[in-house]
């Protein structure tokens, strides 16, 4: 009896043992971490953005992308970051299956609504809340999951912002070298600035110079009145022009509200480039302005906007008489 007795219970501890090892297995399988099939970021469609600031839909068009119905021209590089995040997508580890999204930013006032599309497919949806400690992690939602996990990178910093941040800036550029002529127009002033070509520049120096040129020179400019000016500047003009971005759009105004600039900078070469400026607000330190190769009017930053508003007082004409004939001049006059 003794021994059947002990047998008993050693059957039983068992199957018990053998019950906590099968159950325990569930509850670990329960807790493993969803691997995501990566997404063909070419197959990719469509990306909706949405937070509680704005809601951002970016849709591939004829290899390029738009943003929203009014077809805001995107910033291509910006969106293709995105596009390889959001398509590799990788979770790390579970944090939580409390359902206590505020903590980790998730709840409806401070999460990232992400949509991934293909054709007219979604493909993945997911919610962005705060980046974590390390700052190489993001607490991440997938739909229908109600746990919260550590996603690697930090897409936060990526995915957060408004229509503006991600469409493409740039309203000017051209290849400097093709510029020929600047004409700059202000309120009381205006300037035409001429490029003047090798053999004519160095025949040109060596007449005010009243000697012969031995050495080649680039090509100069000269002002209205036939004046040399500082070549230096008027080339830092046309190259800080040429691949002009703005800081920002202007959405309650279009082109044709504004009149009346208060600076005109006009380059000439395969076409006519043309910027103009107009009076800052006294809450802005940007300047509103639209530019020939934007359909919208935009903010120029401040320094930049200054760069082309006192660019005709920083164009005086260039001295080229020779240290010889200066120090002759003095003497004579000395004498």
């Amino acid at each position: 009896m003794k021994v059947r007795k002990e047998a008993l219970i050693l059957a039983i501890i068992i199957i018990g043992l053998s019950l906590y090892l099968i159950f325990n297995k569930q509850d670990r399988n329960l807790y493993e971490v969803p691997k995501l099939e990566p997404i063909q970021i070419a197959e990719i469609s469509k990306l909706l953005i949405a937070s509680a600031e704005d809601t951002i839909e970016m849709t591939r068009k004829a290899g390029k992308w738009v943003i929203n119905e009014a077809a805001y021209p995107g910033d291509d590089n910006k969106i293709k970051r995105v596009s390889a995040l959001v398509a590799d997508l990788k979770l790390a580890t579970l944090i939580s299956e409390s359902k206590a999204y505020s903590r980790y930013e998730l709840d409806q006032a401070h999460k990232i609504n992400v949509q991934v599309w293909q054709t007219d497919k979604l493909v993945r949806e997911f919610d962005v809340g705060k980046t974590a400690s390390s700052q190489r992690h993001t607490f991440v939602k997938l739909a229908n999951d109600h746990r919260v996990y550590h996603a690697n990178e930090n897409l936060r910093s990526q995915l957060e912002g408004d229509t503006d941040v991600f469409r493409d800036k740039s309203v000017m550029s051209y290849e400097t070298t093709l510029i020929k002529r600047v004409h700059i127009q202000s309120d009381d002033e205006a300037e035409i600035f001429s490029k003047v070509g090798e053999k004519a520049a160095k025949e040109e120096e060596s007449a005010q110079n009243n000697q012969v040129s031995q050495n080649p020179t680039k090509d100069l400019w000269k002002n209205s009145m036939d004046n040399l000016v500082d070549e230096k500047k008027i080339s830092r003009l046309i190259k800080d022009m040429s691949a002009l971005k703005c800081q920002a759009y202007i959405y309650d105004k279009v082109k044709s509200d504004f009149s009346n600039p208060i600076v005109t900078l006009t380059l000439e070469g395969a076409e006519k480039y043309v910027l103009s400026l107009y009076e800052k607000t006294e809450e802005d330190s940007d300047y509103p302005a639209i530019s020939s190769q934007s359909d919208y009017s935009f903010l120029l930053s401040g320094w930049r906007g200054d760069q082309v508003v006192k660019f005709i007082a920083d164009m005086k004409p260039v001295d080229k008489q020779p240290e010889a004939s200066k120090s002759g001049a003095e003497t004579s006059k000395n004498k």
